[in-house]
């Protein structure tokens, strides 16, 4: 009990740098008092008063990054009272986590807060959010605080779902031999993260990466990441609460950057539903595949505010209607900037049956498809032929649009000036004048001919 009382005697609310100034002073009398010519205690009390505030207000210029009059008077005032343990949160934000000392959140008078270019946070007191702050210094008033859940990231975030690229097992597989049961159950739950079927009953998994920050412009706020305080508010305010777990759990409380992921494998799922296994490696001529379609509807159901609306066998309607998830996510301050859907995986039994498939009718499908290609190769010569003779009577005809007047002209003049437009192709093309060079040189020796004997 008497140990008790001592460590709180030692121990109280005030600081011991507080506690070593008194300690000083108190040195400083009694060798006072001891000295030959002792002098008045009061008036080196008052002296070291002075210095001490002196000394505080100077350094208390230098200890943040403070411009203007006011900050600098909230910074001396910090200082000042930091010795006495009156002060708040001292702490330091890097990159979206807190720097502090231990027992740091216990403090809640006047305090300062100093975030980096890639941070911001939203203070609160004990019953209720106060407003949002970005990169710099900020002076807290009493009872306001930061914590872990209240702090933003200002980076590019990057948050990947489902089953691993070089995962050693499949998600389809059973439960490995080596694999223990905290193992197999990451495994299975990789794979409902983003577990689908198809409009014909067949399971697929993938691997769904989403890239995304705080809804801001570079720039804005200061900073290149880009701070504004409303999407840190949307941010904040807009975490979700998971009703599944007790209220005392850790992970009841889901940060604000768990939402994007979860969103666009509810929009792979809706629209993988909507095609068949068949259709999602039939790829038509001049249409995308179906798996590149559902990539290009996720990424517009989360970053564009209308998207085409699609039937349930994946045709486009041209009805145009809202994109949930945009809204969602705007609601919440996100931008999402990009989307990737990888590595699909379908049941092993699944595959085998349509690799047997694919080796039944490998010939019936390489026929098909050198018919395409010769197709496609004939009409993109006709093409090429039709731009060129266009080319060709363009150039040949640019004499005569030089021309204005009206007069008749002979058959030897129409053919020299078709003659000097084909040579002035030849020379204006780079590519055309090195490939003719021998036509070149017979369309000059034509011109002459032709002007000799319209000289006879």
């Amino acid at each position: 009990m008497g140990k008790f009382r001592l460590r709180k005697l030692f121990n109280p609310p005030w600081r011991r740098p507080f506690w070593v100034c008194v300690g000083a002073f108190l040195l400083y009398l009694y060798l006072n008092r001891r000295a030959v010519n002792p002098s008045p205690p009061l008036l080196d009390l008052i002296v070291i008063v002075i210095l001490t505030i002196a000394w505080i207000g100077f350094f208390s210029q230098f200890v943040l990054p403070v411009k203007t009059i006011h900050e600098r008077m909230q910074a001396f005032f910090r200082l000042l009272i930091y010795p006495l343990g009156l002060h708040g949160q001292a702490i330091s934000i890097i990159d979206g986590e807190i720097k502090k000392r231990k027992g740091e959140e216990q403090k809640n008078g006047p305090g300062v807060i100093l975030l980096d270019t890639a941070s911001a946070a939203l203070l609160k007191t004990p019953t209720q959010y106060m407003r949002a702050i970005g990169p710099g210094v900020t002076f807290t008033k009493r009872r306001e605080a930061v914590t872990p859940e209240s702090v933003v990231d200002l980076h590019l975030h990057k948050q990947t779902i489902g089953p691993t690229l070089h995962a050693a097992l499949s998600p389809f597989a059973e439960k490995g031999k080596k694999e223990t049961a905290g193992e197999y159950q990451a495994r299975q739950r990789e794979r409902n993260e983003t577990r689908a079927l198809t409009r014909d009953g067949i399971e697929i998994v993938s691997t769904i990466t989403v890239y995304f920050k705080l809804e801001s412009r570079p720039g804005e706020g200061n900073t290149q990441f880009g701070f504004r305080p409303e999407s840190v508010e949307k941010a904040i305010l807009g975490q979700n609460i998971d009703l599944n777990l007790p209220p005392d759990a850790a992970e009841r409380i889901r940060r604000w950057d768990w939402l994007p992921a979860y969103l666009a494998a509810d929009v792979w799922r809706e629209y993988l539903g909507k095609f068949t296994l068949d259709e999602l490696f039939q790829r038509n001529a001049g249409q995308p595949s179906a798996t590149a379609a559902i990539l290009r509807m996720v990424r517009a159901r989360m970053m564009e505010d209308h998207v085409t609306a699609m039937n349930d066998f994946g045709a486009e309607t041209g009805e145009m209607i809202e994109s949930r998830e945009y809204h969602l996510l705007k609601k919440r301050g996100i931008q999402v900037t990009r989307v990737e859907i990888n590595n699909l995986l379908i049941p092993e039994e699944v595959e085998s049956q349509l690799v047997k498939r694919w080796n039944a009718s490998w010939l019936i499908r390489a026929r098909q498809e050198r018919v395409l290609v010769d197709r496609q190769r004939d009409y993109i010569l006709k093409q090429g032929q039709t731009e060129a003779h266009t080319r060709f009577a363009e150039s040949a005809s640019q004499p005569f649009l030089s021309e204005t007047g009206g007069e008749l002209l002979t058959g030897r003049q129409v053919l020299l000036r078709l003659l000097r437009g084909s040579l002035e192709m030849c020379d204006r093309d780079p590519a055309l004048h090195s490939m003719a060079v021998e036509e070149t040189a017979q369309l000059q020796d034509l011109i002459d001919w032709v002007e000799k004997q319209a000289d006879l």
